[in-house]
C-alpha cells in the first residue's frame, strides 16, 4: 500500500508525495494548482487499487457486494 499527500513546493507549484516510507513508481510532475495534484494522486488511486486485487477498497467503491 502506498499513502500519497499533495504537498506545496517552495515556488508555489504543488507535487504528490509518498509517505510512510513506500516510494512511488511514477512520480508526480510538479503541479500549478492543488486541484491538479489531487486529481493526479486520486487517478493514480485507482490505478493501483485495480492492480491489488479484488479485496481492495476504492473511493466511492462501496462495501457490498456488486
Amino acid at each position: 500500500m502506498v499513502n500519497m499527500e499533495v504537498v506545496e513546493l517552495s515556488d508555489g507549484r504543488f507535487a504528490v508525495k509518498a509517505i510512510g516510507g513506500a516510494t512511488l513508481d511514477d512520480a508526480s510532475e510538479p503541479f500549478a494548482t492543488r486541484e491538479e495534484a489531487d486529481e493526479w494522486m486520486l487517478d493514480r488511486t485507482e490505478r493501483l487499487s485495480l492492480d491489488e486485487g479484488p479485496h481492495t477498497l476504492r473511493p466511492g467503491g462501496g462495501q457490498g457486494p456488486t
